[in-house]
């Protein structure tokens, strides 16, 4: 078992919709090391959002740019253009790679506070696919 993560992409349509990956490990034992997967990132931000449940971004938008988001506090939703919602809560990773398309929505959860961990992904890396 490796990461898991909600995947958030776009199809023909520009609709957006989810899909569950699982980054596995690469494990080598002949050499007696672990090899984890390897996504080559551009840059790394810690971001913190007013306290409630808000929309920073109102509407549908899609993503600037590939990246990974971790909260490390608090939680929020996102929604994409076919209805289908996810919370991602603190420990949990999604992948926003849906730049040309529709969008999707996020909007914080609870009262808590949200910082979140956002690692940008460099345009080579390919998602892996099953």
């Amino acid at each position: 078992m490796g990461l898991q993560v909600a995947y958030l992409f776009a199809d023909e349509d520009g609709e957006t919709h989810f899909a569950d990956l699982d980054l596995v490990a690469d494990i080598q034992p002949a050499e007696s090391t672990v090899s984890l997967f390897v996504v080559p990132t551009t840059s790394m931000s810690y971001v913190e959002y007013p306290a409630g449940e808000l929309e920073i971004m109102p509407g549908f938008h899609p993503t600037p740019s590939r990246h990974f988001i971790t909260p490390l506090q608090g939680a929020f939703e996102v929604t994409t253009t076919t209805g289908e919602r996810r919370v991602i809560r603190q420990g949990d990773w999604i992948l926003f790679d849906d730049m040309d398309s529709k969008g999707h929505t996020t909007k914080g959860v609870g009262a808590d506070r949200r910082i979140n961990l956002l690692i940008s992904i460099a345009d080579e890396w390919k998602v892996p696919r099953s």
